[in-house]
């Protein structure tokens, strides 16, 4: 027994020899932190952030972080500065650009020198960094407590784990992304509205995070910022930081950080410096060694001298790979950071960013009016000014760069203007015709201006920034004189000392040089595994006065490449981020089918406002197809240096069609179908579409070029048509595709204008789901407009079942779409905020709300927005937050529309789209003649014409149909009828007997109808009765005077037999009859459904392919984590809608279960046990049972 026992305890011990790496030391003894996986520092450091990271000990609930690759960069953020972490996601989210990673940890500096409370001079370092053991980033001796930034509380929902981003989420419906704070509900908009950089979330990035983070717990050195609050220490120091991602094609390499830093404390902080520490990896997080540094300063300094770096490139530290060699062999490119922003003076009588302007400003107010030769005041350098802002123009003299236009951004200092659908009502400045700035005293310490606080045009001692005007102020980048990076050193990585920010004298030796010092600095001659430090200074904060730096994060596949993207971040920042923007983006459906796959959009990116122009400059869209959710493989359309650019419609392997429609064009503008103004800098233009094609949009495509079984991605992306206004001309520019991977799990998340499908039949027995009768409603009783109305159905999945739907014409031009039956949802109250409820244009009168006991709340208790689709009490309490309620109503999917012309441009709801097209009011000459059955050769002959040549005026169109009623057409001598029908008058006003009485039919049944006869035949004319080859003349009931409508003859064949008209034959004049108000009609919806009659009992049909499987499949996707394949996969076909599918080893043990229940004819297997064991090569026996129907029996083989 003690023999067995050692031998399992030796077993053991050797297992875990295998299963953990063993660490390794520098030197100097210490770990090494970059020979770590994530797994073994996770195991080996334990967690990174507890308990060192709360501010108050137990109190982990601010430490937030997200992923965000709102473009081609991935990276990890958190929430207390930095951008990645030690071990953490590498390769997966550690500033992830063209599928290698380049960081391994970077984070803000700030370093201030002051008197401590002994009057000894000292230097404060404020840092990110998160590694305490070996000790990287600054904290107590007894690592509880982080000596840096930390976050504030109040900016994120502490009960969730992301930090506050732009797109996040509102997964539990309650109106709020789930990562923002309340703080950011505003009551005049009824809704949560993001701190936008520019005011207005209207002009919001395609992603952003926001964080504000402090530096109180920095008890360091024994200085006290706060005269009576001891326990904040530090600097004194708010930093408000905002990470921003543009997914525009000049800037998808590109992320830009913003930081507003803060002295929020009671004493001058006379000597600072501003920059940022980090140890970049180009090539990958096992690929450091051999990195390669340089730099260029703001007067085009650099040790790379053969190379030419513009003006706007400037600014920049960079790294390479000498072999442009990463991990897995992948070609790596450049790593750049950039000052875009430093600190301003406005008193030193220097330009310091060499734009043409001496001491612009960024906090002083409008100023006086500046024109005639005032224009030029201030300015420097005409040329460089020119060259920057474009030539002096009439302005307000505090609008250095003259860009504030009065027509657009005089909203006041929120930044939201009336046009925004964020507006929250008028605000300080609004509309008082000069560029508004304000600053405010914070008299209860909230953090925000509240009316009635102190507010100044001019920055005072203490105050704090209010807001500007978009394109004045601290909202307009280029009106600051910059002073660029100052300081940059490229040192050997170390564990932990010397080179980290934890060394506090280094740190602030570094930062503080004058100047790039590049003596000694042999990382910047020789490649190496190095750090970064750089930064830019010195400048003075006074109390409450901000300063904001901008920075960012680029790639480019080449140094030239780097170099482009560097100067087009300062056109970006010169331009105040502002872009030009694609439409919204269509919200897609994908459906599956057999062989084919239909795709289905809306509308509203037609409506898009393009918030650079103001212009609705939606041109048309465009479907991308790939086998790959980053669609990497789509851009074949290059730039002039060969960087993949653009990608090209999807096009249809099948029809040759290309997926693109556009609104029609002008040829002589669009030559060749490109639109002549190219993408900036790039040599590329965009491709508008054939000029040919004047069929219009669709929001409709059916790809029948697909493999069944085999999985796709597709988006749909709008674009516009750019500007060609002259001076502000523009590219086109179109939304992204955008399928993003969760970094930890491999969870595909779908932007709204992409999706994933998989084709195939439906299965075995299933019938399609239909609305009304093959999509025909039944008209109301009394309705005769002869208009089309059809309900397409175009997605079986999502059709309900037994649903009744009313389609009501409130003009004869406009309906509406009422769900009938009603919806009942569940919703979770907050308060007086608003809830949305999924639904919108709801009917007020159909409102019941119920508490969680069943009870009906009493309407005065909320208000319904029944327009949006949103709830909120009354008053206080009167709906609690987190209260469950239940809701039930009827709404309107589709209100208000007025497309009558069979447009596929209503919004699709429960998997169907209707199409209405109606009549002009006219005679239906295809539609009339005799009825079904009627064996006759008369010429029968209809008239109708507004001029035309027969009695009666005036002449109008009439609606409503009429019956000739034939008699038995036997006459008497002198040809007179025997079976008199109507006695009318004729066009004389003379007695005339008919063989016929004709009726007309309206919507409320048949009446005798008016008409005259025109007896104008010479041999019969005035003998009193219709004859042959006479006119009748068809007239509105009471018609006054002469008004008459429709003429009608019936003649005799000239050379065949006459077949004439039998007693009781009829025939019908129809007419064509546009919708009126109040016409109404329903339809009934039936799910798609299994019909056991229809089945196919043979279920011999069902196989599985691909059999043999040898090592891969077709259907098989790329991996989505870093380290994994894809997941492997056999299908099983033709199988009936529900059924259990048993898979077994050879010898009949049971491998895994499959149990299908949906309206598909696939089953996939993932070639896994139940146990989740990969199986065995070998044969499998599969068992299909459907009950009902019947049994099948498989073979399987699994080949190496």
């Amino acid at each position: 027994m003690k023999l067995k026992s050692f031998l399992i305890v030796l077993l053991l011990i050797i297992s875990f020899k295998g299963i953990y790496a063993q660490p390794t030391y520098d030197k100097n003894g210490n770990l090494n932190l970059k020979g770590l996986s994530e797994e073994d520092a996770r195991r080996i450091l334990g967690d990174m952030f507890a308990p060192k990271f709360f501010k108050t000990l137990g109190e982990a609930r601010q430490i937030k972080e997200s992923i965000i690759n709102g473009n081609k960069i991935t990276a990890i953020v958190f929430n207390y500065g930095s951008i990645c972490a030690p071990n953490r996601l590498g390769g997966t989210a550690d500033l992830v650009w063209n599928g290698l990673g380049y960081g391994f940890e970077f984070g803000p500096l700030a370093a201030g020198e002051v008197q401590d409370k002994n009057n000894n001079t000292i230097q404060i370092v404020d840092d990110s960094f998160v590694r305490f053991s070996p000790l990287q980033g600054d904290y107590s001796p007894d690592g509880r407590e982080k000596w840096g930034w930390l976050p504030k509380a109040g900016y994120v929902d502490s009960t969730q784990g992301e930090i506050a981003r732009l797109n996040a989420e509102d997964n539990n419906g309650d109106g709020k992304p789930d990562s923002w704070p309340e703080l950011w509900y505003n009551s005049g908009a009824g809704k949560y509205i993001w701190p936008a950089f520019l005011g207005d979330q209207a002009t919001a990035p395609d992603e952003e995070v926001f964080y504000v983070v402090d530096d109180f717990t920095n008890r360091e050195f024994p200085y006290y910022p706060f005269n009576n609050d001891s326990t904040k220490r530090g600097l004194g120091l708010d930093m408000q930081v905002r990470i921003i991602q543009f997914n525009n094609a000049l800037a998808e390499d590109i992320m830009f950080l913003v930081y507003s830093i803060t002295n929020v404390s009671d004493k001058v902080l006379p000597h600072n410096y501003f920059g940022m520490h980090g140890d970049p990896h180009i090539g990958g997080a096992n690929d450091y060694g051999d990195d390669r540094a340089g730099f260029v300063d703001a007067s085009g300094f650099s040790l790379q001298s053969a190379v030419n770096f513009p003006q706007r490139a400037r600014n920049m530290v960079y790294a390479w790979d000498p072999d442009q060699t990463g991990e897995g062999g992948k070609k790596t490119g450049y790593f750049g950071w950039k000052f875009l922003e430093s600190p301003s003076i406005d008193n030193d009588v220097i330009d310091n960013d060499y734009d043409g302007y001496t001491d612009e400003s960024p906090f002083n107010s409008c100023g006086i009016y500046l024109d005639g030769n005032a224009v030029f005041t201030g300015i420097t350098d005409v040329a460089k000014y020119t060259a920057v802002f474009g030539a002096p123009k009439a302005r307000w003299a505090g609008d250095e760069d003259g860009d504030w236009n009065i027509d657009r951004d005089d909203v006041g200092i929120d930044g939201i203007g009336p046009d925004s659908p964020n507006y929250p009502g008028p605000d300080y400045g609004e509309a008082d015709g000069k560029p508004s700035q304000a600053w405010y005293s914070d008299e209860n310490k909230n953090g925000k201006y509240d009316i009635g606080e102190p507010v100044n045009d001019d920055r005072l001692v203490g105050y704090t920034w209010a807001g500007s005007e978009p394109n004045f102020g601290l909202r307009d980048i280029s009106e600051s004189d910059q002073i660029g990076l100052t300081s940059f050193h490229a040192a050997l990585y170390t564990n932990t000392y010397p080179n980290v920010p934890a060394n506090d004298p280094l740190m602030w030796e570094w930062l503080s040089t004058a100047g790039v010092d590049t003596a000694g600095q042999n990382l910047l001659l020789q490649a190496g595994d190095n750090v970064f430090n750089f930064g830019t200074g010195p400048l003075s904060l006074e109390q409450g006065e901000t300063q904001r730096f901008s920075m960012c994060i680029l790639f480019g596949n080449d140094l030239q490449d780097l170099i482009l993207n560097s100067s087009t971040s300062t056109k970006i920042l010169e331009a105040d981020y502002r872009f030009a923007q694609p439409p919204i983006k269509p919200v897609l459906t994908a459906v599956p089918g057999d062989k084919q796959v239909r795709l289905y959009w809306d509308t509203r990116a037609e409506e898009s406002v393009d918030p650079l122009t103001g212009k609705k400059d939606f041109l048309g869209y465009k479907v991308y197809r790939s086998r790959d959710y980053t669609f990497s493989d789509i851009y074949t359309i290059t730039d002039a240096r060969g960087n993949p650019t653009l990608a090209p419609a999807y096009t249809n392997q099948n029809t040759g069609e290309a997926a693109q429609w556009h609104i029609p064009i002008d040829g002589s503008v669009y030559v060749n179908g490109f639109h002549p103004v190219e993408l900036s800098g790039i040599g590329v233009k965009y491709y508008v579409g054939d000029p040919a094609d004047k069929s219009g949009l669709r929001h409709e495509y059916v790809d029948s070029s697909v493999v069944n079984g085999v999985t796709y991605y597709y988006a749909v992306v709008a674009y516009d048509n750019g500007s060609l206004d002259v001076g502000n001309e523009l590219p086109p520019t179109e939304n992204k595709a955008i399928i993003r991977k969760d970094a930890i799990t491999g969870e595909l998340k779908f932007d709204v204008n992409t999706a994933v499908v998989t084709p195939g039949p439906l299965a075995n027995g299933m019938i399609d789901a239909d609305a009304g009768v093959g999509g025909t409603p039944n008209p109301a009783y009394g309705v005769v407009s002869t208009g089309k109305v059809f309900v397409k159905v175009l997605n079986n999945f999502e059709v309900p079942d037994n649903k009744t739907y009313a389609i009501e014409f409130s003009t004869p031009t406009e309906y509406s779409v009422t769900d009938s039956t009603g919806v009942e949802l569940t919703f979770t109250a907050n308060d007086t905020v608003y809830v949305g409820l999924g639904k919108t244009n709801i009917k007020p009168e159909s409102i019941v709300v119920k508490d969680a006991n069943g009870n009906v709340v009493d309407p005065s208790k909320y208000y319904i927005n029944t327009v949006a689709g949103r709830i909120k009490g009354t008053t206080g309490n009167s709906l609690p937050t987190g209260q469950k309620y239940t809701i039930s109503f009827r709404y309107q999917p589709v209100y208000k529309s007025k497309l009558v012309n069979y447009e596929d441009s209503n919004p699709a709801f429960d998997g169907m789209r209707l199409f209405v097209q109606t009549n002009p009011l006219d005679l239906n000459y295809k539609g009339s003649g005799f009825n079904s059955g009627v064996n006759t050769n008369i010429v029968d002959s209809l008239l109708y014409n507004a001029s035309g040549n027969y009695p009666g005026n005036p002449k109008i169109q009439y609606r409503a149909d009429w019956e000739v009623r034939w008699n038995n057409l036997d006459t008497l001598a002198g040809a007179k009828w025997v079976n008199i029908g109507d006695t009318v008058k004729s066009a004389t006003n003379k007695t005339v007997f008919c063989p016929f009485s004709i009726y007309m039919l309206t919507g409320t049944g048949y009446q005798k109808a008016n008409y005259l006869v025109n007896e104008n035949i010479p041999a019969t004319k005035d003998n009193g009765q219709w004859d042959w080859g006479e006119g009748i003349i068809l007239r509105p009931p009471n018609a006054a005077g002469a008004t008459v409508s429709y003429f009608l003859t019936f003649k005799l064949p000239k050379i065949e037999t006459p077949k004439l008209p039998k007693q009781g034959d009829i025939y019908t004049v129809r007419t064509t009859k546009p919708f009126l108000a109040g016409d109404k009609y329903t339809f009934t919806t039936m799910s798609a459904k299994f019909d056991q009659q229809k089945s196919n009992p043979d279920l011999g049909r069902i196989y599985c392919v691909p059999n043999p499987y040898v090592a891969y499949s077709l259907f098989e996707e790329p991996g989505r984590t870093s380290d994994k394949r894809g997941e492997r996969a056999v299908q099983f076909r033709n199988l009936p809608n529900r059924c259990t599918i048993r898979i077994y080893t050879i010898a009949g043990d049971l491998v895994t279960t499959i149990e299908k229940d949906d309206i598909t004819s696939i089953a996939t297997w993932d070639l896994l046990s139940s146990e989740g064991q990969k199986i065995a090569y070998g044969v499998y026996v599969y068992h299909v049972d459907a009950p009902g129907i019947g049994e099948h029996i498989g073979r399987l083989a699994v080949i190496k």
